[in-house]
């Protein structure tokens, strides 16, 4: 009966570690789940859908075509996203991660 005690301790510890190590290290090797929690100061989120709105006030989309205001409506796209203008914690997963970098490598060759 002892063996099966310490079977089971050791049972225990092992998923304690794992619990730890997923919530201490979220993109180890060992998570399950692998995902990032960004939480944005509230003040600087304000600062920021400020300046974005300013920006986008200065180029709104005018009748006649314009490559500027064409090509600044596709780059207000990528400055509005969730996690960039929310107040609550967002969970990024490497999915999102991957794709914030493809939409920043996308307006990096239209601003060039």
């Amino acid at each position: 009966m002892q063996k099966k005690t310490r079977i089971n301790v050791w049972v225990c510890v092992a998923i304690l570690f794992l619990i730890g190590v997923n919530w201490f290290y979220p993109y180890s090797f060992l998570c399950v789940q692998k995902a990032l929690s960004f939480d944005a100061d509230n003040i600087v989120v304000d600062a920021y859908t400020e300046e974005l709105n300013d920006f986008a006030k200065n180029y709104e989309f005018s009748p006649e075509f314009n490559l500027t205001t064409e090509r600044t409506q596709y780059i207000l796209h990528m400055y509005e996203q969730e996690w960039l203008i929310s107040k609550k914690p967002v969970k990024l997963k490497m999915n999102d991660l991957e794709a914030i970098i493809m939409e920043v490598k996308e307006t990096r060759e239209i601003l060039l």
